[in-house]
């Protein structure tokens, strides 16, 4: 059986070497480092249409939040511990900017 179990899963010297090859939470680290690409580039879209609407402003954020996703987006695929914390701050700074476009959207106009 040597440094493996049973069902070939390494035990013992070979759990060491495994984790040297291959860090834990890789896949779940370059998937969050893609839905957050992701999330930019919606952004970026959204930040386009409103500046193509005569909103500047909000396109302005938008934008602005796409490019501090982006590089977000890089620093959590580099593994950097920041870029998690960064990304949460981010997220929240997201939502509530697409909270205050609701009015927008739903053309109420405010008193």
């Amino acid at each position: 059986m040597g440094d493996y179990g049973i069902m070939r899963i390494p035990v013992g010297p070979a759990v060491r070497e495994a984790r040297r090859v291959q860090p834990a939470g890789g896949g779940w680290l370059a998937f969050a480092g893609t839905m957050v690409l992701v999330a930019a580039i919606v952004d970026a879209v959204y930040g386009i249409d409103a500046i193509s609407g005569d909103d500047t402003v909000r396109g302005i954020v938008f934008r602005v939040i796409a490019a501090v996703q982006t590089l977000v987006a890089l620093m959590i695929l580099a593994r950097n511990p920041a870029g998690a914390l960064f990304d949460i701050l981010l997220a929240m700074l997201n939502g509530t900017a697409a909270l205050l476009t609701v009015a927008k959207h739903l053309g109420w106009r405010s008193p």
